[in-house]
């Protein structure tokens, strides 16, 4: 199956952040939409993964190391280019690679609670990517992760991480390293609305 990956097309959410970040923000989201489609065009790569995806996820991490900390994004998109959820948390972890486990573990609870069963993951962390591919022994801190999504597969959620180019997660990544200056929590939508879908 060639999976094209939907790269920052036709954006319809504007974080609302009350901080001094906020028109960085909304410059941010409104150069995707003014790129769009010549963007999709240039990035957009052929990656063959089987499976019948229902979400595509995208998910960065960055690290400030004079502010002491990190951050995470992360974007969910249906195959028809929708935006269903996205994230951005500043975080306390030491390192990208635990601000993505930590992106890896959030996004894919939110899909499971919004009732999806088959999402893949794009990231540009190839150590985690290798860590769920099993191609790499987890350390203590990736253990955690790899309890978390045995968890949540035999809850019935497939999920798939892949290593990508930072040019695929593009503002995802930009959004990421935005949330490294100073403390940062946007969620949409919210855990009520994820309540909602699940309880009905």
């Amino acid at each position: 199956m060639q999976l094209n990956v939907i790269v920052g097309v036709g954006i319809n959410i504007r974080p609302k952040i009350s901080s001094t970040l906020d028109r960085r923000y909304h410059e941010i989201f409104n150069e995707v939409d003014s790129l769009g489609t010549q963007r999709h065009q240039q990035n957009t790569d052929q990656i063959p993964i089987g499976g019948q995806w229902q979400l595509i996820i995208k998910l960065a991490g960055a690290k400030r190391k004079r502010a002491k900390r990190s951050a995470y994004a992360y974007e969910a998109r249906n195959l028809q280019g929708e935006v269903v959820f996205c994230g951005i948390r500043s975080c306390a972890t030491g390192s990208i690679v635990g601000a993505v486990q930590e992106a890896i573990v959030e996004a894919a609870v939110k899909a499971k609670n919004l009732g999806y069963q088959q999402i893949l993951m794009l990231s540009n962390c190839k150590k985690l990517v290798q860590v769920v591919d099993k191609k790499r022994a987890p350390d203590w801190k990736e253990r955690t992760l790899m309890a978390d999504m045995s968890s949540l597969q035999q809850m019935g959620l497939d999920c798939r991480l892949i290593f990508v180019s930072k040019v695929i997660l593009n503002y995802v990544w930009s959004l990421a390293i935005l949330a490294t200056k100073e403390p940062t929590y946007y969620c949409w939508p919210t855990m009520e609305h994820d309540v909602n879908a699940t309880y009905g």
